[in-house]
């Protein structure tokens, strides 16, 4: 009998090795095919789907380059790892949030024509339509949480150097753009456009009119 409980005990921690393993190679074949993809589509964006009216910005050269050096070392750092469940899991997330928003945004982009980051020209049209309606800038979060995403895969803080060099352009772009906006002929409609929407995150209340409905209903049920 005393031997059968140690085979057991045995085998049982065997089982449990093997499944640790099993997931833990999931997590990192995961965070290479989501990390791949992802930075793959950015890729093609900036060949196919961005206009360049006025050539390629130097920022945009110094994002290419810098960009393709963080993602090698963002696929070597996961290749090292040991990926914690809770941490591994939220990157993976993020990796998917990330391709999710991107693709949303890119049939509306298509069709607005959309100039790459950085070129200065006064901006004809405002996108409210898909993502647009809920964050002002898509792509741009996009690329956040995948840099921030691959943080969390690798557990690597090093990596957060990624996320401040890279999200540094990302802001001054953002910043460029949104003051064209704020100063051209689409300014007043980009007004309450703000207003309605966040500008890398959704906002919870979009309106006076949703806090008003809001109070409405608690008033509602109050009487109830």
């Amino acid at each position: 009998m005393r031997c059968l409980k140690l085979m057991r005990g045995e085998i049982s921690w065997l089982e449990n090795v093997f499944v640790r393993r099993w997931i833990l190679s999931s997590i990192l074949i995961a965070g290479h095919v989501w990390c791949v993809a992802c930075f793959a589509s950015y890729t093609w964006a900036t060949v196919w789907l961005f206009q360049y009216p006025k050539g390629q910005p130097m920022q945009m050269k110094l994002i290419g380059a810098m960009g393709v050096m963080f993602f090698i070392a963002q696929l070597f750092a996961i290749v090292r790892t040991t990926p914690s469940g809770c941490v591994a899991d939220l990157g993976l997330f993020l990796y998917a949030l990330a391709f999710f928003i991107f693709w949303w945004a890119v049939p509306y982009a298509r069709r607005a024509m959309l100039n790459v980051a950085f070129t200065a020209t006064q901006p004809a049209r405002l996108l409210t339509d898909g993502p647009y309606r809920y964050i002002r800038h898509p792509f741009y979060a996009s690329y956040f949480a995948f840099w921030i995403a691959g943080v969390l895969v690798s557990l690597r803080p090093w990596l957060l150097l990624s996320v401040v060099c890279m999200g540094s352009f990302y802001s001054l772009a953002i910043r460029q753009e949104e003051t064209e906006f704020r100063q051209g002929p689409l300014r007043d409609a980009y007004k309450a456009y703000e207003l309605a929407t966040g500008k890398l995150l959704p906002r919870l209340i979009r309106s006076r009119d949703s806090v008003g409905a809001i109070f409405f209903a608690l008033a509602l049920l109050g009487k109830r």
